[in-house]
């Protein structure tokens, strides 16, 4: 059986010099844990709310005072999002104005044997 693994080409925008970070994930990780996988990665401290956006749709973590607010990313996986809407990815910062750059994600497909 081979496990489906993500290649994620992390980029942020608007830094120069240009910042560029390369993961490997598996396919059906939910979107929360994405989100630790980037800020871990992009060695940031889990200090801001998030947001993961594609196409028309977003996810984040709900909350009941905000009902028009994002799908909840702890029920979605990063395949499905794909699926669904094709391999480009954005997770931008969310929230007022910040100075923290939005990391641009493209996303390739590699087949890795179990060990």
């Amino acid at each position: 059986m081979t496990v489906a693994i993500l290649r994620l080409k992390v980029t942020l925008d608007d830094v120069e010099p240009k910042v560029l970070r390369r993961i490997e994930v598996p396919a059906d990780i939910k979107l929360d844990r994405l989100h630790l996988t980037l800020q871990a990665a992009l060695g940031w401290t889990n200090s801001h709310l998030f947001e993961i956006r594609a196409r028309d749709t977003r996810w984040g973590l709900p909350d009941p005072d905000w009902p028009d607010g994002p799908l909840d990313a702890r029920n979605a996986k990063l395949i499905d999002v794909l699926e669904d809407a094709g391999t480009r990815c954005r997770q931008p910062p969310h929230g007022v104005q910040s100075a923290s750059p939005s990391p641009t994600t493209q996303i390739s497909t590699m087949r890795r044997s179990p060990a």
